[in-house]
């Protein structure tokens, strides 16, 4: 599929957890399965994906300026 600016994809119909670890501020958005590969697409993002090539969860970093 290709990307068009803008747009959003489904991930999935399951509910995510949502973890904010306050020492660090990291954000995690946690999918049902483990990550078995990481991959930081942005600054301060980082895409989780389990064995079988799906989301498995969301890191991100937010930096707040101005």
């Amino acid at each position: 599929m290709d990307s068009i600016p803008g747009m959003a994809v489904l991930v999935d119909d399951m509910r995510h957890d949502v973890v904010l670890d306050g020492r660090t501020g990291w954000v995690l958005v946690a999918g049902a399965a483990p990550t078995s590969e990481a991959l930081l697409f942005a600054e301060g993002t980082v895409l989780g994906i389990d064995d079988a090539g799906h989301f498995s969860g969301l890191w991100m970093k937010p930096e707040f300026t101005g």
